[in-house]
C-alpha cells in the first residue's frame, strides 16, 4: 500500500524504472559522477536556500509583498510536502550504497527535482508577470524548464532516483505551484508595482 503511486507509474512505464536505474548504475565512473554532482547542484539546499533568500531580499527591497508571499509559501510549504510524502510512501533508494554520494534517505519523490521545479518555475513565473516581451517570457520558462530536467536528469543518472520519482516530483511541483499562487492570492504583481520595479532598475 506504501508504494501505491510509485507502482502506478511504474505499470504506466512498465520496465522502465528498474532499466533505467540498472544502465545508469553499471555506466557511474568517478569522472561522470562528478560531472552529474554539478548538474544536480541547483536542485540542492545550498543553492536553492541561497536563491531564495537573495530573491526574497529584493522583493522586499521592490516592496513586491505579494510575490514575497509566494515565494514564502511555495519554497518551505512544497518541501514540507515533499517530506510528508516521502515518509507516507517509504519508497527505497535504487540501489542501498553508492561510492559517488549519499544514498540515504527515502527515493520518492525526488527532493531536488521538486526543489529545483518550484523555485524556478516560480522565478519563471515572476519573470512572465514583469516583462512585457514574448520572446523574454519563452525564454525564462525554457530556463527554468532546462534547469528542471537537468536536475532530474542527474538524480536519475547518480542512482538516487528511480525515472518516476523525477516525474512525480514533477507533477508534486506543478500542484504546489498552482495551490502556492491561489493560496497567496494576488501573486502576480500589480501594474503599479511592475511600474516602480522597472523605474528603480533603469
Amino acid at each position: 500500500m506504501s508504494n501505491l503511486i510509485p507502482e502506478v507509474f511504474s505499470v504506466l512505464l512498465p520496465n522502465i524504472d528498474h532499466a533505467v536505474a540498472l544502465w545508469f548504475h553499471q555506466h557511474l565512473t568517478a569522472s561522470n559522477s562528478n560531472v552529474l554532482l554539478m548538474m544536480s547542484d541547483p536542485g540542492s539546499s545550498l543553492y536553492v536556500g541561497t536563491i531564495t533568500v537573495f530573491t526574497a531580499l529584493l522583493l522586499a527591497w521592490k516592496r513586491l509583498w505579494n510575490s514575497l508571499a509566494a515565494l514564502g509559501f511555495t519554497l518551505p510549504g512544497g518541501m514540507l510536502v515533499n517530506q510528508i510524502m516521502k515518509i507516507t510512501i517509504q519508497r527505497s533508494r535504487p540501489f542501498q550504497s553508492s561510492p559517488y554520494l549519499d544514498v540515504g534517505g527515502y527515493s520518492f519523490p525526488s527532493g531536488h527535482t521538486m526543489a529545483a521545479a518550484l523555485l524556478y518555475g516560480l522565478l519563471a513565473v515572476f519573470v512572465i508577470s514583469m516583462v512585457k516581451r514574448r520572446r523574454w517570457r519563452l525564454l525564462a520558462v525554457a530556463a527554468a524548464s532546462l534547469l528542471v530536467l537537468v536536475v532530474a536528469f542527474s538524480r536519475v543518472a547518480l542512482g538516487a532516483h528511480y525515472v518516476t520519482d523525477v516525474l512525480g516530483a514533477m507533477l508534486a511541483s506543478l500542484a504546489w505551484l498552482y495551490v502556492s499562487l491561489g493560496a497567496a492570492g494576488k501573486m502576480i504583481p500589480k501594474p503599479v508595482a511592475v511600474a516602480a520595479f522597472h523605474e528603480q532598475s533603469e
